[in-house]
């Protein structure tokens, strides 16, 4: 059973989602639909880690963590001379 809502949003903000469902040929309130029910899901669906994923996490050194990346990151953006 479908029901009517009305929301109040930013002018830019609707034409940007206008163009994303466009381009996902999907409706505006198919969009907003399916992002509710992420949002409101009380778990998240299983993930399924695919060969390629598989194989390209294989190649990081056991001793990378994400910490060390984020800070690699952010040192390399903010702290260059």
């Amino acid at each position: 059973m479908s029901s009517k809502l009305t929301l109040s949003i930013n002018e830019s903000v609707v034409r940007r989602a206008k163009q994303y469902a466009r381009a996902h040929g999907k409706s505006l309130s198919k969009v907003i639909e399916q992002y509710l029910l992420y949002v409101t899901q009380d778990e998240l669906p299983p993930t399924e880690i695919t060969e390629e994923v598989a194989r390209l996490s294989d190649t990081l050194p056991a001793s990378l963590v994400e910490r060390d990346l984020k800070y690699e990151y952010l040192a390399e953006k903010y702290l260059r001379d």
